[in-house]
């Protein structure tokens, strides 16, 4: 009996067996191990030589061959991604000096022609940075030079090129926009170092701006409030449909200013905004953040405008805000001595009361030239908000202040009247939870939109106020301008700054001037990045050399 029990555990133990292998086996038939699809660059060299020309291959994977004897080449076994193919054999000079190639699913290709070396070779190298910096194709033509290739993932690339040879040096990547568009070296006869790029996201279309915005609007034309001026505000609503025009409600502060009808927008694929009205295109200029949901622009009235984008299923309540502190940048607007700017910093509390724990403002005239006139002590309480369920804000100590919240609750836009004869434009960012990367101002491109009240000095006459756009890019920090106008017919811009930041998003300038080459500025300026990192607010005074004063707002978007 015995003897059967074990013969009978033996016989299921080895069907067991049997089983479990043919599973294995018809598991492994129906399911085979993936298999990796690769790919591969090939090509060939022509010219004074073909043969054992070294080719080397960087990127995303390394590797070195050397042409045959009829010049053909090949790299296999290749994952998609970025690479360089650089050919080299001393004695002779090769064109393109590397080719750039991408693989995306299929095989790849890069041909040379060679030359016998007709003098020294040289490089320009750089960085890209700022909205994409890795996988940018660089391009480098000339006379007597020419290649490509692709940035690394910090953004450096180089390039070689003839000795005396006029380049051209272009960044471009689907997507995204460059400042400078290119870069042009004459005569070049040495390497060249810091052929540096900022990028910005060029992904906008008509679509971004269909919806409603809230819009504030601040207009002067500097004349005295008495006799007919359009000093004043407009805030209300534009809703926007597939053919960018706007249909615009709006409440104004002076019966002088009309809401403006038959306005039409289109936006450019980096953002900026272009206006006509019937068939005119005016002399406006309006520039979409990256977040889609905020724009600023200066206005040819003069003027400038700040819309926020009402993004739907947004809920909003006091609860918001409350217990919170923020920066505030304010404008005011109207007859000569009543223009001045204003930053202040403070907090919300939990009942939505505001608290303004330092207040500095632009001491026109006392003090034409020289630093912001700040105070810690003595100060009131500016009142107490209620945010409504659309957005809107009101404030408990002034009926004409209206203003609107942001969808991710981080920005209040607003205008007022101050004493029935002075204007106010509003930008106050909650700050609290803001963390930024202290040093250089991020990298990339950034639109600049101002609008400057002209004050008068003892003894000077009037001038006019006026906006103003630009384009900046910062690399390092670095500060240059580019594309700069405004409405008194300036074209020159401001000498390059150093820009910083601070961990709580404070931005600071140093070591420029303001636009009209006086002093000032820097020391003057006072701005702060917005919680998203898409815009940044500020406030300067800005004097040309006969000692002439405008207060400024200026907001950068990008």
């Amino acid at each position: 009996m015995k003897r059967r029990l074990i013969s009978q555990t033996i016989l299921c133990a080895f069907v067991m067996m049997l089983l479990l292998i043919s599973g294995c086996s018809n598991s492994s038939s129906s399911n085979p191990l993936p298999t990796t699809t690769t790919y591969s660059i090939s090509g060939a060299v022509n010219g004074t030589v073909a043969a054992n020309v070294a080719i080397t291959l960087s990127g995303t994977s390394a590797a070195n061959t050397t042409t045959a004897s009829d010049g053909t080449y090949s790299f296999s076994g290749l994952a998609n991604g970025s690479y360089i193919v650089t050919p080299s054999l001393t004695g002779y000079s090769f064109s393109p000096s590397s080719t750039g190639v991408k693989i995306n699913g299929a095989d790849g290709t890069a041909d040379f022609t060679s030359s016998t070396a007709s003098g020294l070779n040289f490089t320009v190298a750089g960085v890209v940075s700022g909205a994409v910096a890795s996988d940018v194709d660089i391009t480098l033509t000339g006379a007597n030079s020419g290649g490509t290739t692709i940035t690394a993932s910090n953004g450096t690339y180089s390039l070689a090129f003839a000795n005396g040879d006029t380049i051209v040096i272009t960044p471009s990547l689907a997507g995204y926009w460059f400042m400078p568009a290119n870069i042009v070296n004459v005569d070049a006869t040495s390497n060249i170092n810091g052929a540096n790029f900022a990028s910005g996201n060029a992904g906008f279309s008509q679509s971004d701006l269909q919806g409603t915005w809230y819009f504030h609007m601040l207009w002067t034309d500097g004349s005295n409030s008495d006799t007919g001026s359009k000093n004043g505000w407009l805030y209300g609503t534009a809703n926007i449909d597939a053919g960018g025009n706007l249909t615009i409600s709006c409440t104004t502060s002076n019966s002088n200013l009309a809401c403006p009808t038959g306005v039409q927008w289109t936006v450019a694929a980096n953002g900026d905004i272009t206006e006509t009205v019937g068939s005119n295109v005016t002399p406006s200029h309006y520039s979409m953040a990256s977040n889609k949901t905020f724009i600023a622009g200066a206005q040819g009235n003069p003027g400038m405008l700040i819309a926020q984008k009402e993004v739907s299923g947004t809920t909003y309540s006091e609860s918001d805000i409350e217990s919170t502190s923020f920066v505030l940048h304010k404008l005011r607007v109207g007859y000569q001595n009543d223009n001045n700017w204003e930053y202040d910093t403070g907090t919300i509390a939990s009942n939505a009361t505001l608290t303004t724990t330092e207040q500095c403002g632009s001491n026109i005239e006392s003090a034409v030239i020289g630093s912001p006139i700040c105070q810690t002590t003595g100060l009131t309480s500016p009142g107490t908000l209620t945010v409504n369920s659309d957005g809107t804000v009101t404030i408990s100590t002034d009926t004409t202040w209206h203003g609107f919240l942001s969808s991710d609750k981080k920005t209040i836009v607003s205008t007022s009247t101050h004493q029935g004869t002075a204007f106010d434009l509003y930008v106050v960012q909650i700050t609290t939870g803001q963390s930024d990367t202290a040093g250089p101002l991020p990298a990339g491109i950034y639109t600049a939109e101002l609008l400057a009240g002209y004050t008068t000095p003892v003894g000077e006459g009037s001038r006019s106020p006026f906006a103003a756009n630009w384009t900046n890019t910062s690399i390092s920090g670095t500060l240059a301008y580019y594309y700069y106008s405004d409405t008194l017919g300036n074209s020159a811009p401001p000498a390059r700054e150093t820009a910083t930041i601070s961990s709580s998003g404070g931005v600071t300038l140093s070591g420029g001037t303001n636009t009209f080459g006086g002093v000032g500025a820097d020391s003057q300026y006072n701005g702060q990045m917005s919680y998203d990192g898409y815009f940044i607010v500020g406030t300067l005074t800005q004097t040309d050399t006969e000692g002439d004063v405008w207060a400024s707002l200026v907001v950068h978007t990008r």
